[in-house]
């Protein structure tokens, strides 16, 4: 089968050869010989994809905006728990070093994998790499939906984050109620090992395969939703927190079919502003006052000029606010902390013949922080870095399933301003770079499985530099 949509530079060719303008002009038969051997090879993928069923060759923004929403809505597991003074976002951590926005980005699924995680009902997935000789920066997801009736389904989900910036470990659960016309309610919430953490959940979605918004979604989560039940006034436990300002966020999202070959999507989240008190005991007076912020928001678009082939933009920006004020006189641990983290980009996607498929992002990164000790002779921080960071993957899937990946990354950051007053293990500066080669496994669209060796390019040697692993596996 021929795609329709390559098929007039063949034609063209097929007019070059009937009124022999070859033989006028040999270099005109060359390019369309090369022409019709390429698009030959593009219709080839063409068909192979459509005999596979679903499309999951695209690129989304869901992961990304997943581990943002990640670190609102489990202040618990971060590094230091709830109250930490390295605020929302924990980017910047003592035994974090140079190299470990590499060491993420090499480990982590590539922007088909994600949109296929979120495309399917039931899977688990797990992705790895080494960050030290001691310790792998590794996150874990499994979800499992179940069908009461034609209408009715309850969903539950587990996700993992184990890194530097904290441990994190989401139990969800939820019921939904799913209409003809592809409206849908949910109603859920967020179980935590600590009691206070967990959040009430209830949303409202929509689906269509015809609509140019092919889906979406709006939640509205009271987050920490017990937490002034369980920890109110309490003379017998050594500390208590109880909010004055609730915090309740307001999380969306929206696919849109722009255009024929345009698909655009839309995600932000924003946080209602809490206060928090801790004091110990009953004593209102000796503890702190935390008020507190997060907003984000990113968008995609992706332009498919034939079916192989998928290219785009993108952009993100997240922002955390944190405001500690002393509920006595004469304490010294205020401070006025604004995280931000933004990024721009780009991004191409391919498949070539039946065996071959390949990715490439590259993105401008920048992380201003200023944090403010009114109380304290510790100098305040007044930090940025901005960075150009990328990832390229090539994979060959052979016809019995094995699979060989190799890949390449980096890392060029500069400290704009404030070096040295960040935490963090050694410079932040400097420019890294690691090619990656592994091989792996594949069984039609229900496992995929690979294990990587990562080499360190920057010392001058192809030396070992930790490995990584993916799986994946879905019924």
């Amino acid at each position: 089968m021929t795609c329709p949509r390559i098929r007039s530079p063949l034609v063209l060719c097929r007019f070059a050869e009937l009124f022999h303008v070859g033989d006028m002009n040999p270099s005109v038969s060359k390019i369309c010989r090369t022409a019709t051997l390429v698009l030959s090879i593009l219709a080839g993928s063409q068909t192979l994809q459509a005999q596979n069923g679903p499309d999951y060759f695209h690129a989304t923004l869901r992961g990304w905006e997943e581990r943002a929403w990640f670190r609102i809505i489990d202040r618990n597991g971060a590094a230091g728990g709830r109250f930490s003074e390295h605020g929302i976002l924990q980017r910047f951590q003592p035994n974090i070093d140079g190299e470990y926005q590499l060491d993420l980005l090499t480990h982590r699924f590539s922007l088909s994998e994600d949109y296929e995680w979120y495309a399917r009902r039931n899977g688990i997935r797990w992705s790895g790499g080494s960050v030290d000789k001691r310790e792998l920066a590794a996150t874990t997801a499994a979800r499992i939906t179940v069908d009461l009736s034609d209408t009715w389904a309850i969903g539950a989900r587990f996700d993992q984050e184990l890194n530097p910036e904290g441990d994190r470990n989401l139990v969800r659960f939820g019921a939904t109620k799913t209409w003809s016309s592809g409206l849908s309610l949910t109603f859920g919430s967020h179980v935590d090992r600590v009691k206070t953490g967990m959040d009430l959940i209830v949303g409202g979605g929509w689906q269509s395969n015809t609509s140019p918004v092919r889906e979406g979604f709006v939640v509205l989560a009271l987050l920490d939703a017990f937490n002034n039940s369980f920890n109110g006034l309490d003379s017998a436990v050594d500390s208590t927190q109880a909010y004055d300002v609730q915090p309740l966020a307001v999380r969306s999202g929206i696919t849109l079919q722009a255009a024929r070959t345009v698909r655009v999507q839309l995600y932000a989240t924003l946080t209602r502003p809490s206060t928090i008190l801790l004091f110990q005991g009953t004593d209102e007076t000796a503890g702190i006052r935390q008020d507190e912020s997060f907003a984000y928001a990113g968008g995609l678009i992706e332009w498919s000029p034939i079916d192989v082939i998928r290219v785009g933009s993108f952009g993100t920006y997240v922002r955390a606010k944190t405001e500690r004020t002393p509920l006595s006189d004469g304490a010294t641990d205020a401070f006025d902390l604004t995280e931000v983290t933004g990024q721009l980009g780009f991004f191409a996607m391919g498949r070539i013949g039946r065996s071959f498929e390949t990715e490439l992002w590259v993105g401008h990164m920048w992380r201003p922080e200023t944090n403010t000790f009114p109380e304290s002779t510790q100098p305040d921080i007044d930090y940025e870095d901005r960075a150009l960071i990328g990832r390229a993957l090539l994979l060959y899937t052979a016809p019995f399933g094995l699979v060989v990946e190799t890949g390449f990354a980096f890392d060029n950051r500069r400290v704009i301003r404030g070096s040295g007053s960040v935490p963090a293990r050694g410079s932040l500066d400097g420019h890294n770079r690691r090619a990656q080669l592994g091989v792996g496994w594949a069984i039609g669209d229900q496992l995929a499985f690979r294990i990587a060796q990562r080499f360190d390019l920057d010392s001058g040697a192809f030396l070992g530099d930790g490995g990584v692993a993916r799986i994946s596996l879905y019924w």
